[in-house]
């Protein structure tokens, strides 16, 4: 829940502390979130897993299994930076609905076999304003 701000403010008396929302609390946000100003929905796609892929069929009949909610970090020497997030690939999760997926550091949250191999899940420290 995001908490009330009430009450007058002078400019240059007092200043507005910033509101942060930590990772998995939902919440729909509008304004400078990175999305040209657009609304954003804040976690509400699941944390990526193995329970949790997408097989796409290519016009040449050949196929891609990838996890869902994450994407492939590119150009990091890890993978095939195809940006679908595969076995043996380093990958950031995509909890939000928009461009907006989170700021400051990316941490490593989670590691698990995919595809017979390891995918590495990671995220930003923080997830919202």
């Amino acid at each position: 829940m995001v908490p009330e701000i009430t009450g007058k403010i002078d400019s240059g008396k007092e200043k507005l502390k910033e509101l942060e929302m930590k990772r998995y609390g939902m919440l729909l946000v509008t304004g400078d979130t990175g999305d040209n100003g657009g609304p954003v929905l804040l976690n509400v796609l699941g944390v990526p897993s193995s329970a949790n892929s997408l097989t796409h069929t290519w016009s040449d009949n050949s196929a891609t299994t990838f996890l869902a909610n994450a994407v492939e970090i590119m150009d990091d020497g890890v993978g095939n930076d195809n940006a679908l997030c595969e076995g043996g690939e380093d990958c950031i999760d995509t909890p939000n609905i928009g461009s907006y997926q989170g700021h400051g550091e990316l941490v490593l949250t989670d590691t698990f076999t995919f595809q017979s191999q390891n995918v590495n899940i990671y995220a930003y420290t923080i997830n919202g304003y």
